[in-house]
C-alpha cells in the first residue's frame, strides 16, 4: 500500500531515530525480536504517526514503548512458481504478458536487497490491549502483500489495455 491507498502511511525510522524518539518523549526503549499477538491485537492509534504515540503515551501515563523490526524473506516474495494452470485459457496475448510480469517480478525480486527491515512497529501495552503504530520501508511495500502470484498477476491484468468483448 502506498501513501496515496493509506492515509496514515508513514515511513520507516533508524535506530537512530528511534532512541532519539524515545529520549525527547522520557520513554524506556525496549527491542522487541518476535511479537507473537494477532494482527488484530494490535490497534493502530490516530493518523499512525509517532506523534499520536507518543500522545497516547503521556496521556496514558506509560513509559515503556516496544519497538520490532520485520523483514521479509527473499523466497517469499517471488512470484512463482508459473505453472500453466494460472496462464491455461488464456488468450495468447494475455498468457504471454502475464507470463513477462512474473519474470519481470522475479527479476526484480532478484536485485532488491532484502537485508532491510521492510516494517516497524512501535507499540505500548495499556489495559492489556497492544496499541501502537507501523511504518513501512517504501521499498518493500509491494512484497508486503499476501501472495506475490495474485497480486503480480493482477497488477498485470488491470495494466493491461483490453478490448471489451463483442456480443
Amino acid at each position: 500500500m502506498s501513501d496515496e491507498e493509506y492515509a496514515g502511511y508513514t515511513p520507516i525510522m533508524e535506530e537512530e531515530e528511534i532512541a532519539d524518539f524515545a529520549d525527547a518523549n522520557g520513554f524506556i526503549l525496549t527491542e522487541v525480536t518476535d511479537f507473537l499477538a494477532d494482527d488484530e491485537a494490535f490497534a493502530i492509534l490516530g493518523d499512525n504517526t509517532p506523534e499520536d504515540m507518543a500522545e497516547f503515551m503521556k496521556s496514558h501515563g506509560i513509559d515503556s514503548l516496544f519497538y520490532e523490526y520485520q523483514y521479509i524473506d527473499e523466497s517469499d516474495a517471488y512470484a512463482m512458481p508459473i505453472v500453466d494452470d494460472i496462464t491455461e485459457g488464456m488468450e495468447p496475448e494475455m498468457a504471454e504478458a502475464v507470463e513477462k510480469a512474473f519474470d519481470a517480478w522475479n527479476d526484480e525480486v532478484d536485485e532488491t536487497d532484502f537485508s532491510e527491515p521492510a516494517l516497524l512497529y512501535f507499540y505500548a501495552i495499556y489495559e492489556g490491549r497492544v496499541f501502537g503504530i507501523e511504518m513501512w520501508n517504501p521499498d518493500f511495500v509491494k512484497y508486503l502483500e499476501e501472495d506475490p502470484v495474485l497480486t503480480c498477476l493482477c497488477d498485470c491484468i488491470c495494466s493491461m489495455d483490453l478490448e471489451p468483448e463483442k456480443e
